[in-house]
This record gives C-alpha cells, structure tokens and sequence, in this order.
C-alpha cells in the first residue's frame, strides 16, 4: 500500500512567490558580461559574493551552476556519497525538502528587461513547498518577467550539422536502429 500524506509546518497567506525552474536558471556568460549584468540591474555590489557560483567551473570541478564534476552525474562519487563518507556524516541535508534548506539565503533571480537584456535581482527565499517559493525581501516587482530557462528556436540554422552520439541514438546521418 501506498499513501501520500501531507503534514503542514508553516504557512503564509499574500506573499509574493516565484517558480523554483527560476532559481535553478543560472545563465552561460563570461565573467565580464556577468559583471555588466549585476551592473544593469543595480545589484554591482552583489557581483563579487555571487560570481564563483555563476561562472562556469575551470578543470571540469563542479560548481552550484552546472554539476558537471563526476561526469555531469550529479551526487555520484566522490566524500560523502555512498559509502565513501566519513562515518557519522549524515547523507544529506536533514532540512531538505521540509522548505527549510535555503529559507533565508539570498541569490540572485534573472529577469528580462524590456531592452531584451538579462539581470539579475538579488531575493532572500522565505517557505517553499517544492514547485514555487516565497520572497521575502528583494527589488522584484509585479509585471518582471522571470527567466526559468532557455530555448532555442528550431527553425534557425545550427553551426553543427553533425553529432557526436553512437550509432543508434539518432541525429544526422545515424539512422537510427537497423533490423
């Protein structure tokens, strides 16, 4: 048997909330255009705290922005993962998914401005329940309009007309399973 259960630990009413798909956005910029962008959104005192955490990481290490150490497989290997741990080290963290974990913590949301240009605005995240979460404190305002991911127009030419997949896996010029 199966039963989904729902246990409330706190509640807010009127409150200004946003797509977590919103938090996770971390845009693909140099460190330059990262810089002119906390600078067009008013948030350049901002820019030094956040930027290690926005930039894509040197050497293939990980970083909060794209999991790419382990071979992009996130929480595989590595201190702390299976039975690699110290003994006594918890697995996780006891306050994830209870909308605890980042409660307080401030980052940076990315918007699009009316010139068609990123920023970011600096928010503090209050209670989550695991599809929107609440904003505390931040320069957000009704009407912005929130960036939770990019997509590409299918119809524009690509630069790459060929692909790196194995036989099978489609793409130009695979042809896909063959009897």
């Amino acid at each position: 048997m199966t039963a989904n259960v729902k246990i409330v630990v706190d509640k807010v009413q009127d409150v200004v909330k946003i797509p977590n798909s919103s938090l996770r956005f971390k845009p693909t910029m140099s460190e330059a255009e990262l810089q002119d962008a906390f600078k067009r959104g008013g948030e350049e005192r901002a820019f030094n705290f956040f930027k290690n955490s926005l930039l894509p990481a040197a050497n293939g290490q990980a970083t909060a922005m794209n999991g790419a150490g382990n071979g992009g497989r996130a929480g595989m290997g590595g201190p702390g993962a299976g039975g690699n741990r110290p003994p006594g080290q918890q697995r996780r963290d006891p306050n994830a998914g209870t909308g605890r974990a980042n409660r307080g913590k401030r980052m940076p949301i990315w918007i699009m401005g009316d010139d068609k240009l990123i920023r970011p605005v600096i928010v503090r995240l209050g209670l989550t329940d695991g599809v929107s979460t609440q904003i505390e404190d931040g320069n957000l305002k009704q009407g912005d309009r929130l960036i939770v991911g990019v997509e590409f127009d299918p119809n524009r030419a690509s630069a790459a007309t060929t692909t790196t997949r194995p036989p099978g896996f489609g793409g130009p010029g695979m042809g896909g399973i063959r009897r």
